[in-house]
Protein backbone atom coordinates (compact mmCIF):
# COMPACT_ATOMS: atom_id res chain seq x y z
CA UNK A 1 0.00 0.00 0.00
CA UNK A 2 2.73 2.48 0.93
CA UNK A 3 5.24 3.55 3.53
CA UNK A 4 6.10 6.48 5.75
CA UNK A 5 9.67 7.48 4.95
CA UNK A 6 11.91 8.19 7.96
CA UNK A 7 13.35 11.61 8.68
CA UNK A 8 17.04 12.30 8.14
CA UNK A 9 17.95 10.54 11.39
CA UNK A 10 16.40 7.27 10.16
CA UNK A 11 13.35 7.36 12.43
CA UNK A 12 9.61 7.87 12.05
CA UNK A 13 7.97 9.85 14.83
CA UNK A 14 4.44 8.87 15.87
CA UNK A 15 2.00 10.07 18.52
CA UNK A 16 -0.89 8.34 20.30
CA UNK A 17 -2.82 11.63 20.43
CA UNK A 18 -5.82 11.92 18.12
CA UNK A 19 -5.66 15.57 17.09
CA UNK A 20 -8.74 17.35 15.72
CA UNK A 21 -6.94 20.62 14.94
CA UNK A 22 -3.99 20.97 12.58
CA UNK A 23 -2.82 24.08 14.44
CA UNK A 24 -2.75 22.22 17.76
CA UNK A 25 -0.90 19.27 16.22
CA UNK A 26 1.64 21.62 14.63
CA UNK A 27 2.21 23.40 17.95
CA UNK A 28 2.44 20.34 20.20
CA UNK A 29 4.44 18.20 17.74
CA UNK A 30 6.81 21.03 16.67
CA UNK A 31 5.92 20.58 13.01
CA UNK A 32 7.15 22.96 10.32
CA UNK A 33 3.78 22.80 8.49
CA UNK A 34 0.16 22.50 9.57
CA UNK A 35 -1.03 18.92 8.94
CA UNK A 36 -4.32 18.18 7.22
CA UNK A 37 -4.62 14.70 8.73
CA UNK A 38 -2.76 11.70 10.04
CA UNK A 39 -2.60 7.92 9.72
CA UNK A 40 -3.96 5.72 12.50
CA UNK A 41 -1.43 2.91 12.32
CA UNK A 42 -1.89 -0.66 13.53
CA UNK A 43 0.49 -1.39 16.42
CA UNK A 44 1.87 -4.30 14.40
CA UNK A 45 3.27 -1.75 11.90
CA UNK A 46 5.49 -0.25 14.61
CA UNK A 47 8.21 -2.75 15.53
CA UNK A 48 10.91 -1.33 17.76
CA UNK A 49 8.63 1.35 19.22
CA UNK A 50 10.48 3.33 21.90
CA UNK A 51 8.96 4.43 25.22
CA UNK A 52 6.93 7.64 25.06
CA UNK A 53 8.73 10.95 25.25
CA UNK A 54 7.84 14.62 25.20
CA UNK A 55 8.21 16.52 21.94
CA UNK A 56 10.87 19.24 22.34
CA UNK A 57 10.40 22.77 21.00
CA UNK A 58 11.38 23.23 17.36
CA UNK A 59 10.41 24.89 14.08
CA UNK A 60 9.21 27.91 16.05
CA UNK A 61 6.72 25.72 17.94
CA UNK A 62 6.59 25.05 21.71
CA UNK A 63 6.26 21.24 21.52
CA UNK A 64 5.07 19.40 24.61
CA UNK A 65 3.10 16.66 22.86
CA UNK A 66 3.74 12.92 23.24
CA UNK A 67 5.86 11.02 20.73
CA UNK A 68 7.24 7.56 20.13
CA UNK A 69 10.13 6.82 17.80
CA UNK A 70 10.24 3.89 15.37
CA UNK A 71 13.08 2.84 13.08
CA UNK A 72 11.75 3.58 9.60
CA UNK A 73 10.32 3.14 7.11
CA UNK A 74 6.86 2.27 8.47
CA UNK A 75 4.20 0.47 6.45
CA UNK A 76 0.78 2.10 6.16
CA UNK A 77 -0.84 -1.24 5.29
CA UNK A 78 -4.04 -1.47 7.34
CA UNK A 79 -3.78 2.20 8.39
CA UNK A 80 -6.69 4.63 8.30
CA UNK A 81 -6.32 8.25 7.14
CA UNK A 82 -7.97 10.71 9.55
CA UNK A 83 -8.52 14.21 8.11
CA UNK A 84 -8.36 17.10 10.58
CA UNK A 85 -9.39 20.75 10.43
CA UNK A 86 -7.15 23.81 10.57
Amino acid sequence: MGTIIPSGDGFVYVTPTGYTSGATAQSQLSLSRTPTGYFQLPRSNLPGLTPAGQVPPGNGQPGGGIQFVVPGPVSINGARWVPIGP
